[in-house]
């Protein structure tokens, strides 16, 4: 698993701004995790409540919503996690808790990388584990999701030289259902609500300005300011339609159920200009682009240093055929005049060879 990675001290800057001290984590994470924080406290108000967080082992729920009492269950450990992480090594389809251990358990884009068949059983799981809320998040196969994926998927390739595993993964496996996840939490019981999270088109372009400097050694701290920037300025387009992913909550108890509140507005931002603007100029594309025209410039000269020989091929052909069409004519006047007798005539050579010269013209 790949270490956390931690950009140290947020900005003193703590206005308009959701989760100040964790705004440095990936916009993706950010999105993911707000909103799974704001839909426990939206319905099961603020306090430790005891949480179970299947698929992560970093604590990234505690990090969002620091008065939780949060357990993390993942099949791997992580020799970095966020301070104060309480990590279980599991299963998230054979949770090693008793029924009911939790006031919420949470499962934030794992139940896409579950093989299909075993998916029922991975929400059944968490089901069992609660005494009441369940929040599940993912990529659910909803309209333009799995073509943007594949599109990310193989940019990755070609920028990076290497595989994006999770995306691979998701390819793979195939995205889940979001009315199959419903339905299965309605019939054990649950009241069930979902809403959207994370815009599609952003997460596109974010993912493409990342993976343009991510692996291109020096520019880590500018992928940690992108995440910044749009965690600070752009959050709120998280509830801004068509959706990269959904949540689904589902709660058991006869309390009020309601999604995430919304998040205050941001600054009004072009943001799908702002975005491509800074993807056509991160480091790589410029260089790409660069030796894109090295390349072309390379293949114009090689070109016209190839027309200029040909030219001088054509003339000297041009001058080869002008000598043979007089050849030819003197060939003519000479055969002509070979049919009469006399010394160039001398055995009928001369006339024998225009029967030659004909035959070959005949020859299809």
């Amino acid at each position: 698993m790949t270490p956390v990675a931690n950009a140290g001290a947020p900005r003193a800057e703590r206005d308009h701004v959701e989760f100040p001290d964790i705004s440095w984590t990936a916009f993706d994470r950010y999105a993911r995790y707000g909103a799974l924080a704001r839909a426990i406290t939206a319905n099961l108000g603020p306090g430790r409540h005891h949480a179970l967080d299947v698929g992560d082992n970093s604590g990234y729920l505690r990090a969002f919503a620091p008065d939780l009492d949060v357990v993390s269950v993942d099949r791997e450990g992580n020799d970095r996690p966020l301070e104060g992480t309480r990590l279980v090594l599991g299963d998230g389809a054979r949770l090693p808790f008793p029924d009911g251990s939790f006031d919420v358990v949470v499962s934030c884009d794992a139940l896409e990388h579950v093989p299909p068949v075993h998916r029922g059983g991975f929400l059944q799981e968490l089901i069992r584990c609660t005494r009441d809320l369940v929040v599940v998040a993912a990529p659910f196969d909803t309209p333009g999701v799995a073509g943007s994926e594949e599109l990310v998927r193989r940019f990755v390739g070609a920028v990076t030289g290497a595989p994006q595993p999770q995306l691979g993964e998701h390819a793979e496996h195939g995205l889940p259902s979001l009315d199959s996840t419903e339905r299965t939490m309605g019939a054990a019981g649950m009241r069930v609500v979902s809403l959207g999270n994370g815009n599609l088109q952003d997460w596109v372009l974010g993912m493409f300005v990342k993976h343009q400097v991510v692996g291109r050694g020096g520019f880590l701290d500018l992928d940690i300011g992108f995440d910044v920037f749009y965690n600070m300025a752009l959050q709120d387009r998280s509830q801004v339609g068509p959706y990269y992913r959904h949540l689904v909550i589902g709660r058991r108890s006869s309390e009020p159920l309601t999604g995430a509140p919304p998040i205050p507005p941001g600054p009004t931002l072009d943001a799908a200009s702002l975005l491509g603007a800074i993807l056509t100029s991160a480091p790589g594309s410029t260089g790409a682009l660069t030796a894109l025209a090295a390349v072309q410039e390379q293949q114009a000269e090689a070109f016209g240093h190839l027309m200029a020989r040909l030219e001088g091929v054509e003339g000297a052909l041009q001058h080869l055929m002008q000598r043979f069409d007089g050849t030819d004519g003197a060939l003519e006047l000479l055969l002509s005049r070979g049919d009469s007798a006399g010394p160039v005539n001398k055995g009928g050579r001369l006339s024998g060879l225009r029967r030659r010269l004909r035959r070959e013209d005949d020859r299809p």
